[in-house]
């Protein structure tokens, strides 16, 4: 006959002892000899020992896939030393890109233009840069609060084009945005190549370092952020540029002013 209800509980309880779990279904599959507590605990044991077994092998798996994610990764530099920025030039291709939502967007015209802008570049198969960046990205948008999404954008370009379709983009987003104003962008290989390219992006798979853009869009030079950079850093730059834009504006509004 099979366990009772006392004799499953008393199973999990001996498998626990022993390091082990398995489910209802191979308790189930228990059967004892009525009387023989020696037949019974032997079952037990036989099982709780399985358990523990297959949970070795499942260690064993999980470690070489990690090591194999180590060996497809050892080109990225994981150093999370203080990031050195760098002005440098960018220009916005003219070229149609997908957002994560499946729309067709400029990155220059429905994006970045009147807005300042944190960018960062990553892939979703990605399991080593690309998630931190991706975090460091939404600890901005944290704290940039309710000003994301109107003064400033935020947008991480997909560089594996091929694999990362808009709801692949989607999903991951889902990880790291806790509010609207962040776009997540793919589109045909052509056209990412010619983004990355305007933007001075030279990473690829197997050899990308951490980077962060951050730029007012209607400024072609920005600051590009290496490594695993602070995510106040990049608040306080947005900062330092709101400030700037604001100074301008009214500097521009006095000289109307005074104009015959």
């Amino acid at each position: 006959m099979t366990l009772d209800q006392n004799g499953a509980r008393y199973l999990h309880v001996r498998a626990a002892a022993l390091g082990a779990s398995f489910n209802d279904k191979t308790i189930a599959s228990v059967r004892v000899i009525p009387g023989d507590t020696h037949q019974e605990e032997a079952d037990m044991n036989r099982f709780a020992h399985r358990g523990l077994l297959t949970f070795c092998l499942l260690a064993i798996g999980i470690g070489q896939a990690l090591a194999q994610s180590s060996d497809e990764h050892d080109g990225h530099d994981m150093a999370a030393g203080k990031a050195s920025p760098e002005t440098t030039r960018i220009k916005f291709a003219d070229v149609d890109l997908l957002d994560q939502n499946g729309k067709v967007v400029s990155l220059e015209k429905d994006l970045v233009r009147h807005k300042i802008v944190v960018m960062g570049f990553i892939y979703t198969s990605c399991t080593t840069v690309c998630p931190m960046v991706s975090s460091i990205m939404g600890k901005v948008q944290k704290q940039l609060g309710a000003r994301v999404g109107t003064e400033v954008q935020l947008v991480s370009i997909s560089i594996d084009p091929q694999r990362d379709d808009p709801q692949r983009l989607n999903d991951y987003a889902r990880a790291f945005q806790t509010g609207p104003g962040w776009s997540w962008l793919t589109g045909s290989p052509q056209s990412v190549d010619a983004t990355l390219k305007g933007l001075a992006y030279s990473g690829d798979f197997r050899n990308h370092s951490p980077q962060i853009l951050v730029g007012d869009g209607n400024n072609r030079f920005w600051t590009r952020y290496y490594g695993l950079t602070d995510p106040t850093e990049l608040a306080r730059a947005v900062e330092k540029l709101s400030g700037e834009r604001n100074t301008h504006a009214k500097h521009t509004a006095i000289a109307m002013e005074h104009q015959p």
